[in-house]
């Protein structure tokens, strides 16, 4: 049977990038030793990402203070941070952050089955109404680029007026990214989450 993972990647829903049209570039030395203790813990080699952006250091250091203190420091319950980015991802057809953060929510105590049901969106069935409320409010930012007057009004029941604004900067952060990955053709490291140390975690992990 296939697995949950392997049917995601292989969606038609996908823009594949095709080829790389932005080569790695030429990173710092601190720039390379996180690819590399990153891709030893997912056990996919170095991080593209990061490599990709390593020739280009003044955008690097912009893009980890903002997404760092955004994605890692801000006040959203990480679950929460994992089902918004899943939904932007997939509305983005963003194949890299998707992949990564299927882990990433996993890791989070989110289950395989609920990462399915993302790619679905909001309307299916599953969904509490805090869930609901966010992959909602991902929609609504994607497709308008704002949230409707109902929908600000359900997330109050929740979060506050803070969390809300960080949830749409953390939106647009991840459509930023993907325009980004697409443009440059970052496609998700080979063999990652499926080796190394992190995997080995995941496994014993007892979600559905």
């Amino acid at each position: 049977m296939t697995s949950v993972p392997d049917r995601l990647m292989a969606a038609p829903h996908w823009k594949s990038a095709g080829s790389v049209r932005v080569p790695p570039g030429d990173p710092s030395p601190l720039v390379r030793l996180m690819s590399r203790l990153g891709g030893w813990a997912m056990g996919g080699g170095q991080i593209r990402l990061l490599l990709t952006l390593g020739g280009h250091r003044v955008v690097l250091r912009a893009y980890l203070r903002f997404g760092f203190g955004l994605v890692v420091l801000g006040g959203l319950p990480r679950p929460a941070i994992e089902l918004v980015t899943l939904r932007t991802a997939w509305n983005a057809g963003c194949r890299y952050a998707f992949f990564h953060h299927m882990f990433l929510a996993r890791a989070a105590g989110i289950g395989w089955e609920t990462i399915e049901r993302v790619s679905r969106g909001p309307h299916c069935d599953g969904w509490n109404d805090r869930a609901r409320t966010l992959l909602t409010a991902a929609d609504e930012l994607h497709s308008r680029r704002g949230l409707t007057a109902a929908t600000r009004k359900h997330l109050a029941e929740f979060i506050d007026e803070g969390r809300i604004l960080e949830l749409c900067f953390l939106v647009g952060h991840y459509e930023m990214l993907a325009m980004f990955l697409d443009s440059a053709g970052v496609e998700p490291e080979p063999g990652a989450w499926r080796h190394g140390p992190v995997a080995g975690l995941l496994a014993r992990r007892r979600i559905g």
